[in-house]
């Protein structure tokens, strides 16, 4: 499932991990499959490169515009 988040955190203020996906991006917490909502690739600008990053989160997140 993707879902667009209201706003998502600014990628520089994120870890290597959430940046992957293998952590949410809103808390920072590990995830596991069965608690995975996909928040969508996102391409941002980075030192004159286009790169990507993966953000997620936890199903219900408010932060991610779902259901608290």
């Amino acid at each position: 499932m993707t879902v667009i988040a209201r706003e998502l955190p600014p990628p520089d203020t994120l870890s290597e991990r959430q940046l992957r996906g293998a952590d949410r991006c809103f808390c920072g917490a590990d995830l596991t499959r069965s608690e995975v909502t996909d928040l969508g690739q996102q391409r941002v600008t980075v030192h004159g490169a286009r790169v990507s990053w993966f953000p997620r989160s936890c199903p219900g997140c408010p932060r991610a515009g779902g259901a608290s």
